[in-house]
């Protein structure tokens, strides 16, 4: 509530200072002008040039200009920097609260990220690096942007459980001719194939595949309960 950044990490933008008040010491943020005017490109990218956020993580790895923990940029890291209440000059409390979960029998601990409104921002003691107006320009239009239409058919039922070596997920790419017919058979690509380099792979072999191995798996379980 005194404004005070108590985080152990800076956002990207930012690096994490002390200053005196009075005799008290207190943990604020000061500004990277570098890294900076990176978040402010990403901002005008995104609201005034209507840029998505993978065309800007594209852009940002292009240029070789590194991520905060040094490698590439990932859409999610440009979502968390356009989401982040500090750069208008405020800090949050609670944005990452520890929760516990149960999981395979354990208790475990997780920090997931609490859904906008759901956590408490007060005003901060360091400058902004953009204005509150573009600020909330940006917000607006994530809430405009839905990922997925009412009644949209679902064209890739292996979405989210296919993953590529490097570790980003294969995604289903089709290809058409101008007149719609198929130019050439739906592949599975990476994400990331631009940097990783793996080569894609036809859709229809993963399928057949994975209906190979439910059928062995529907044998073994015949099988046991035989047995």
């Amino acid at each position: 509530k005194q404004g005070n950044f108590i985080g152990s990490i800076a956002p990207y933008g930012y690096k994490k200072i002390v200053v005196m008040e009075g005799k008290k010491k207190c943990h604020t943020l000061e500004i990277v002008e570098e890294q900076a005017e990176h978040v402010r490109m990403m901002f005008d990218m995104y609201v005034n040039q209507d840029m998505g956020r993978v065309s800007i993580a594209k852009y940002f790895n292009d240029l070789n200009i590194k991520a905060p923990k040094g490698g590439l940029w990932k859409q999610d890291a440009i979502k968390d920097v356009l989401e982040n209440e500090h750069y208008i000059g405020k800090v949050r409390w609670n944005w990452r609260k520890t929760v516990k979960v149960v999981e395979e029998g354990e208790v475990r601990e997780k920090r997931p990220k609490t859904e906008i409104g759901e956590y408490m921002v007060y005003d901060g003691k360091q400058e902004p690096i953009i204005s509150e107006e573009l600020f909330y320009a940006a917000r607006a239009k994530q809430g405009r942007n839905h990922r997925a239409k009412p009644n949209t058919k679902v064209r890739n039922p292996l979405a989210g459980l296919v993953y590529c070596q490097c570790g980003r997920a294969m995604s289903l790419r089709t290809y058409k001719n101008k007149d719609g017919s198929e130019k050439s058979a739906p592949r599975l690509l990476c994400d990331n194939q631009s940097y990783c380099k793996t080569s894609s792979c036809l859709y229809q072999e993963i399928i057949d595949r994975v209906c190979n191995v439910l059928e062995e798996c529907i044998v073994d379980f015949e099988m046991r309960i035989k047995n």
